[in-house]
């Protein structure tokens, strides 16, 4: 009976033993998983907001693209209206004053020239805002104000201007043309206009 009860005595201490064993192999499981858990969701937040980042800034520069073609397309529209309005011997007018050529500051939808002024000390006038139709303006009136800015570069050759339109985003000043990459919040659009249609003496 003794030997009985010592081997109930040792079953129930066995018992007991792969009890304490497995649960300590569940606490140790637990926490591994969680600590897995935790590492994957941080990978995944971390990709989220690296893709938001990347969308934003991809649309930016879509943006700041569209926006340097656009200058390029308002000083055409300017040379074009010269031509067809009789402007005699030179579609270049009230881009070019006083045969300067170099940086010439703005250009929007609402002008029919590039204004005297090149507004080359004050960044703010080259600040674009978006207004209530929708459309990227210079003049603040109504219109909110964006993170864009918007350059006209002009230079004259004889019978030719090169034309050149530069964006940036998220910065106060204009980096050279081989600087201007998408890195550096920046975007230009070069073209070369002719006097064509013009009689020349």
């Amino acid at each position: 009976m003794e030997k009985m009860a010592d081997k109930i005595k040792i079953e129930v201490l066995r018992l007991a033993a792969d009890k304490k064993s497995s649960q300590g192999f569940a606490i140790l499981e637990a926490i591994l998983s969680m600590f897995l858990m935790t590492v994957g969701l941080t990978a995944i937040l971390m990709l989220l907001t690296q893709t938001y980042k990347q969308y934003g800034s991809s649309e930016d520069q879509q943006i700041a693209t569209l926006l340097a073609q656009e200058g390029i397309e308002l000083v055409r529209n300017v040379r074009d209206n010269n031509w067809a309005a009789g402007a005699g011997e030179d579609s270049f007018e009230g881009l070019l004053f006083a045969g300067e050529s170099g940086d010439r500051g703005r250009i929007d939808i609402n002008d029919d020239h590039i204004p005297d002024n090149r507004y080359n000390d004050n960044i703010d006038q080259k600040k674009l805002y978006l207004n209530s139709d929708g459309l990227y303006v210079h003049d603040p009136p109504g219109g909110e104000e964006t993170k864009f800015l918007r350059n006209i570069y002009l230079f004259e050759n004889g019978e030719r201007l090169t034309v050149r339109s530069m964006v940036v985003w998220d910065r106060d000043d204009f980096p050279s043309a081989t600087n201007c990459t998408a890195s550096n919040k920046c975007s230009f659009s070069t073209t070369v206009l002719t006097k064509w249609g013009e009689t020349t003496p």
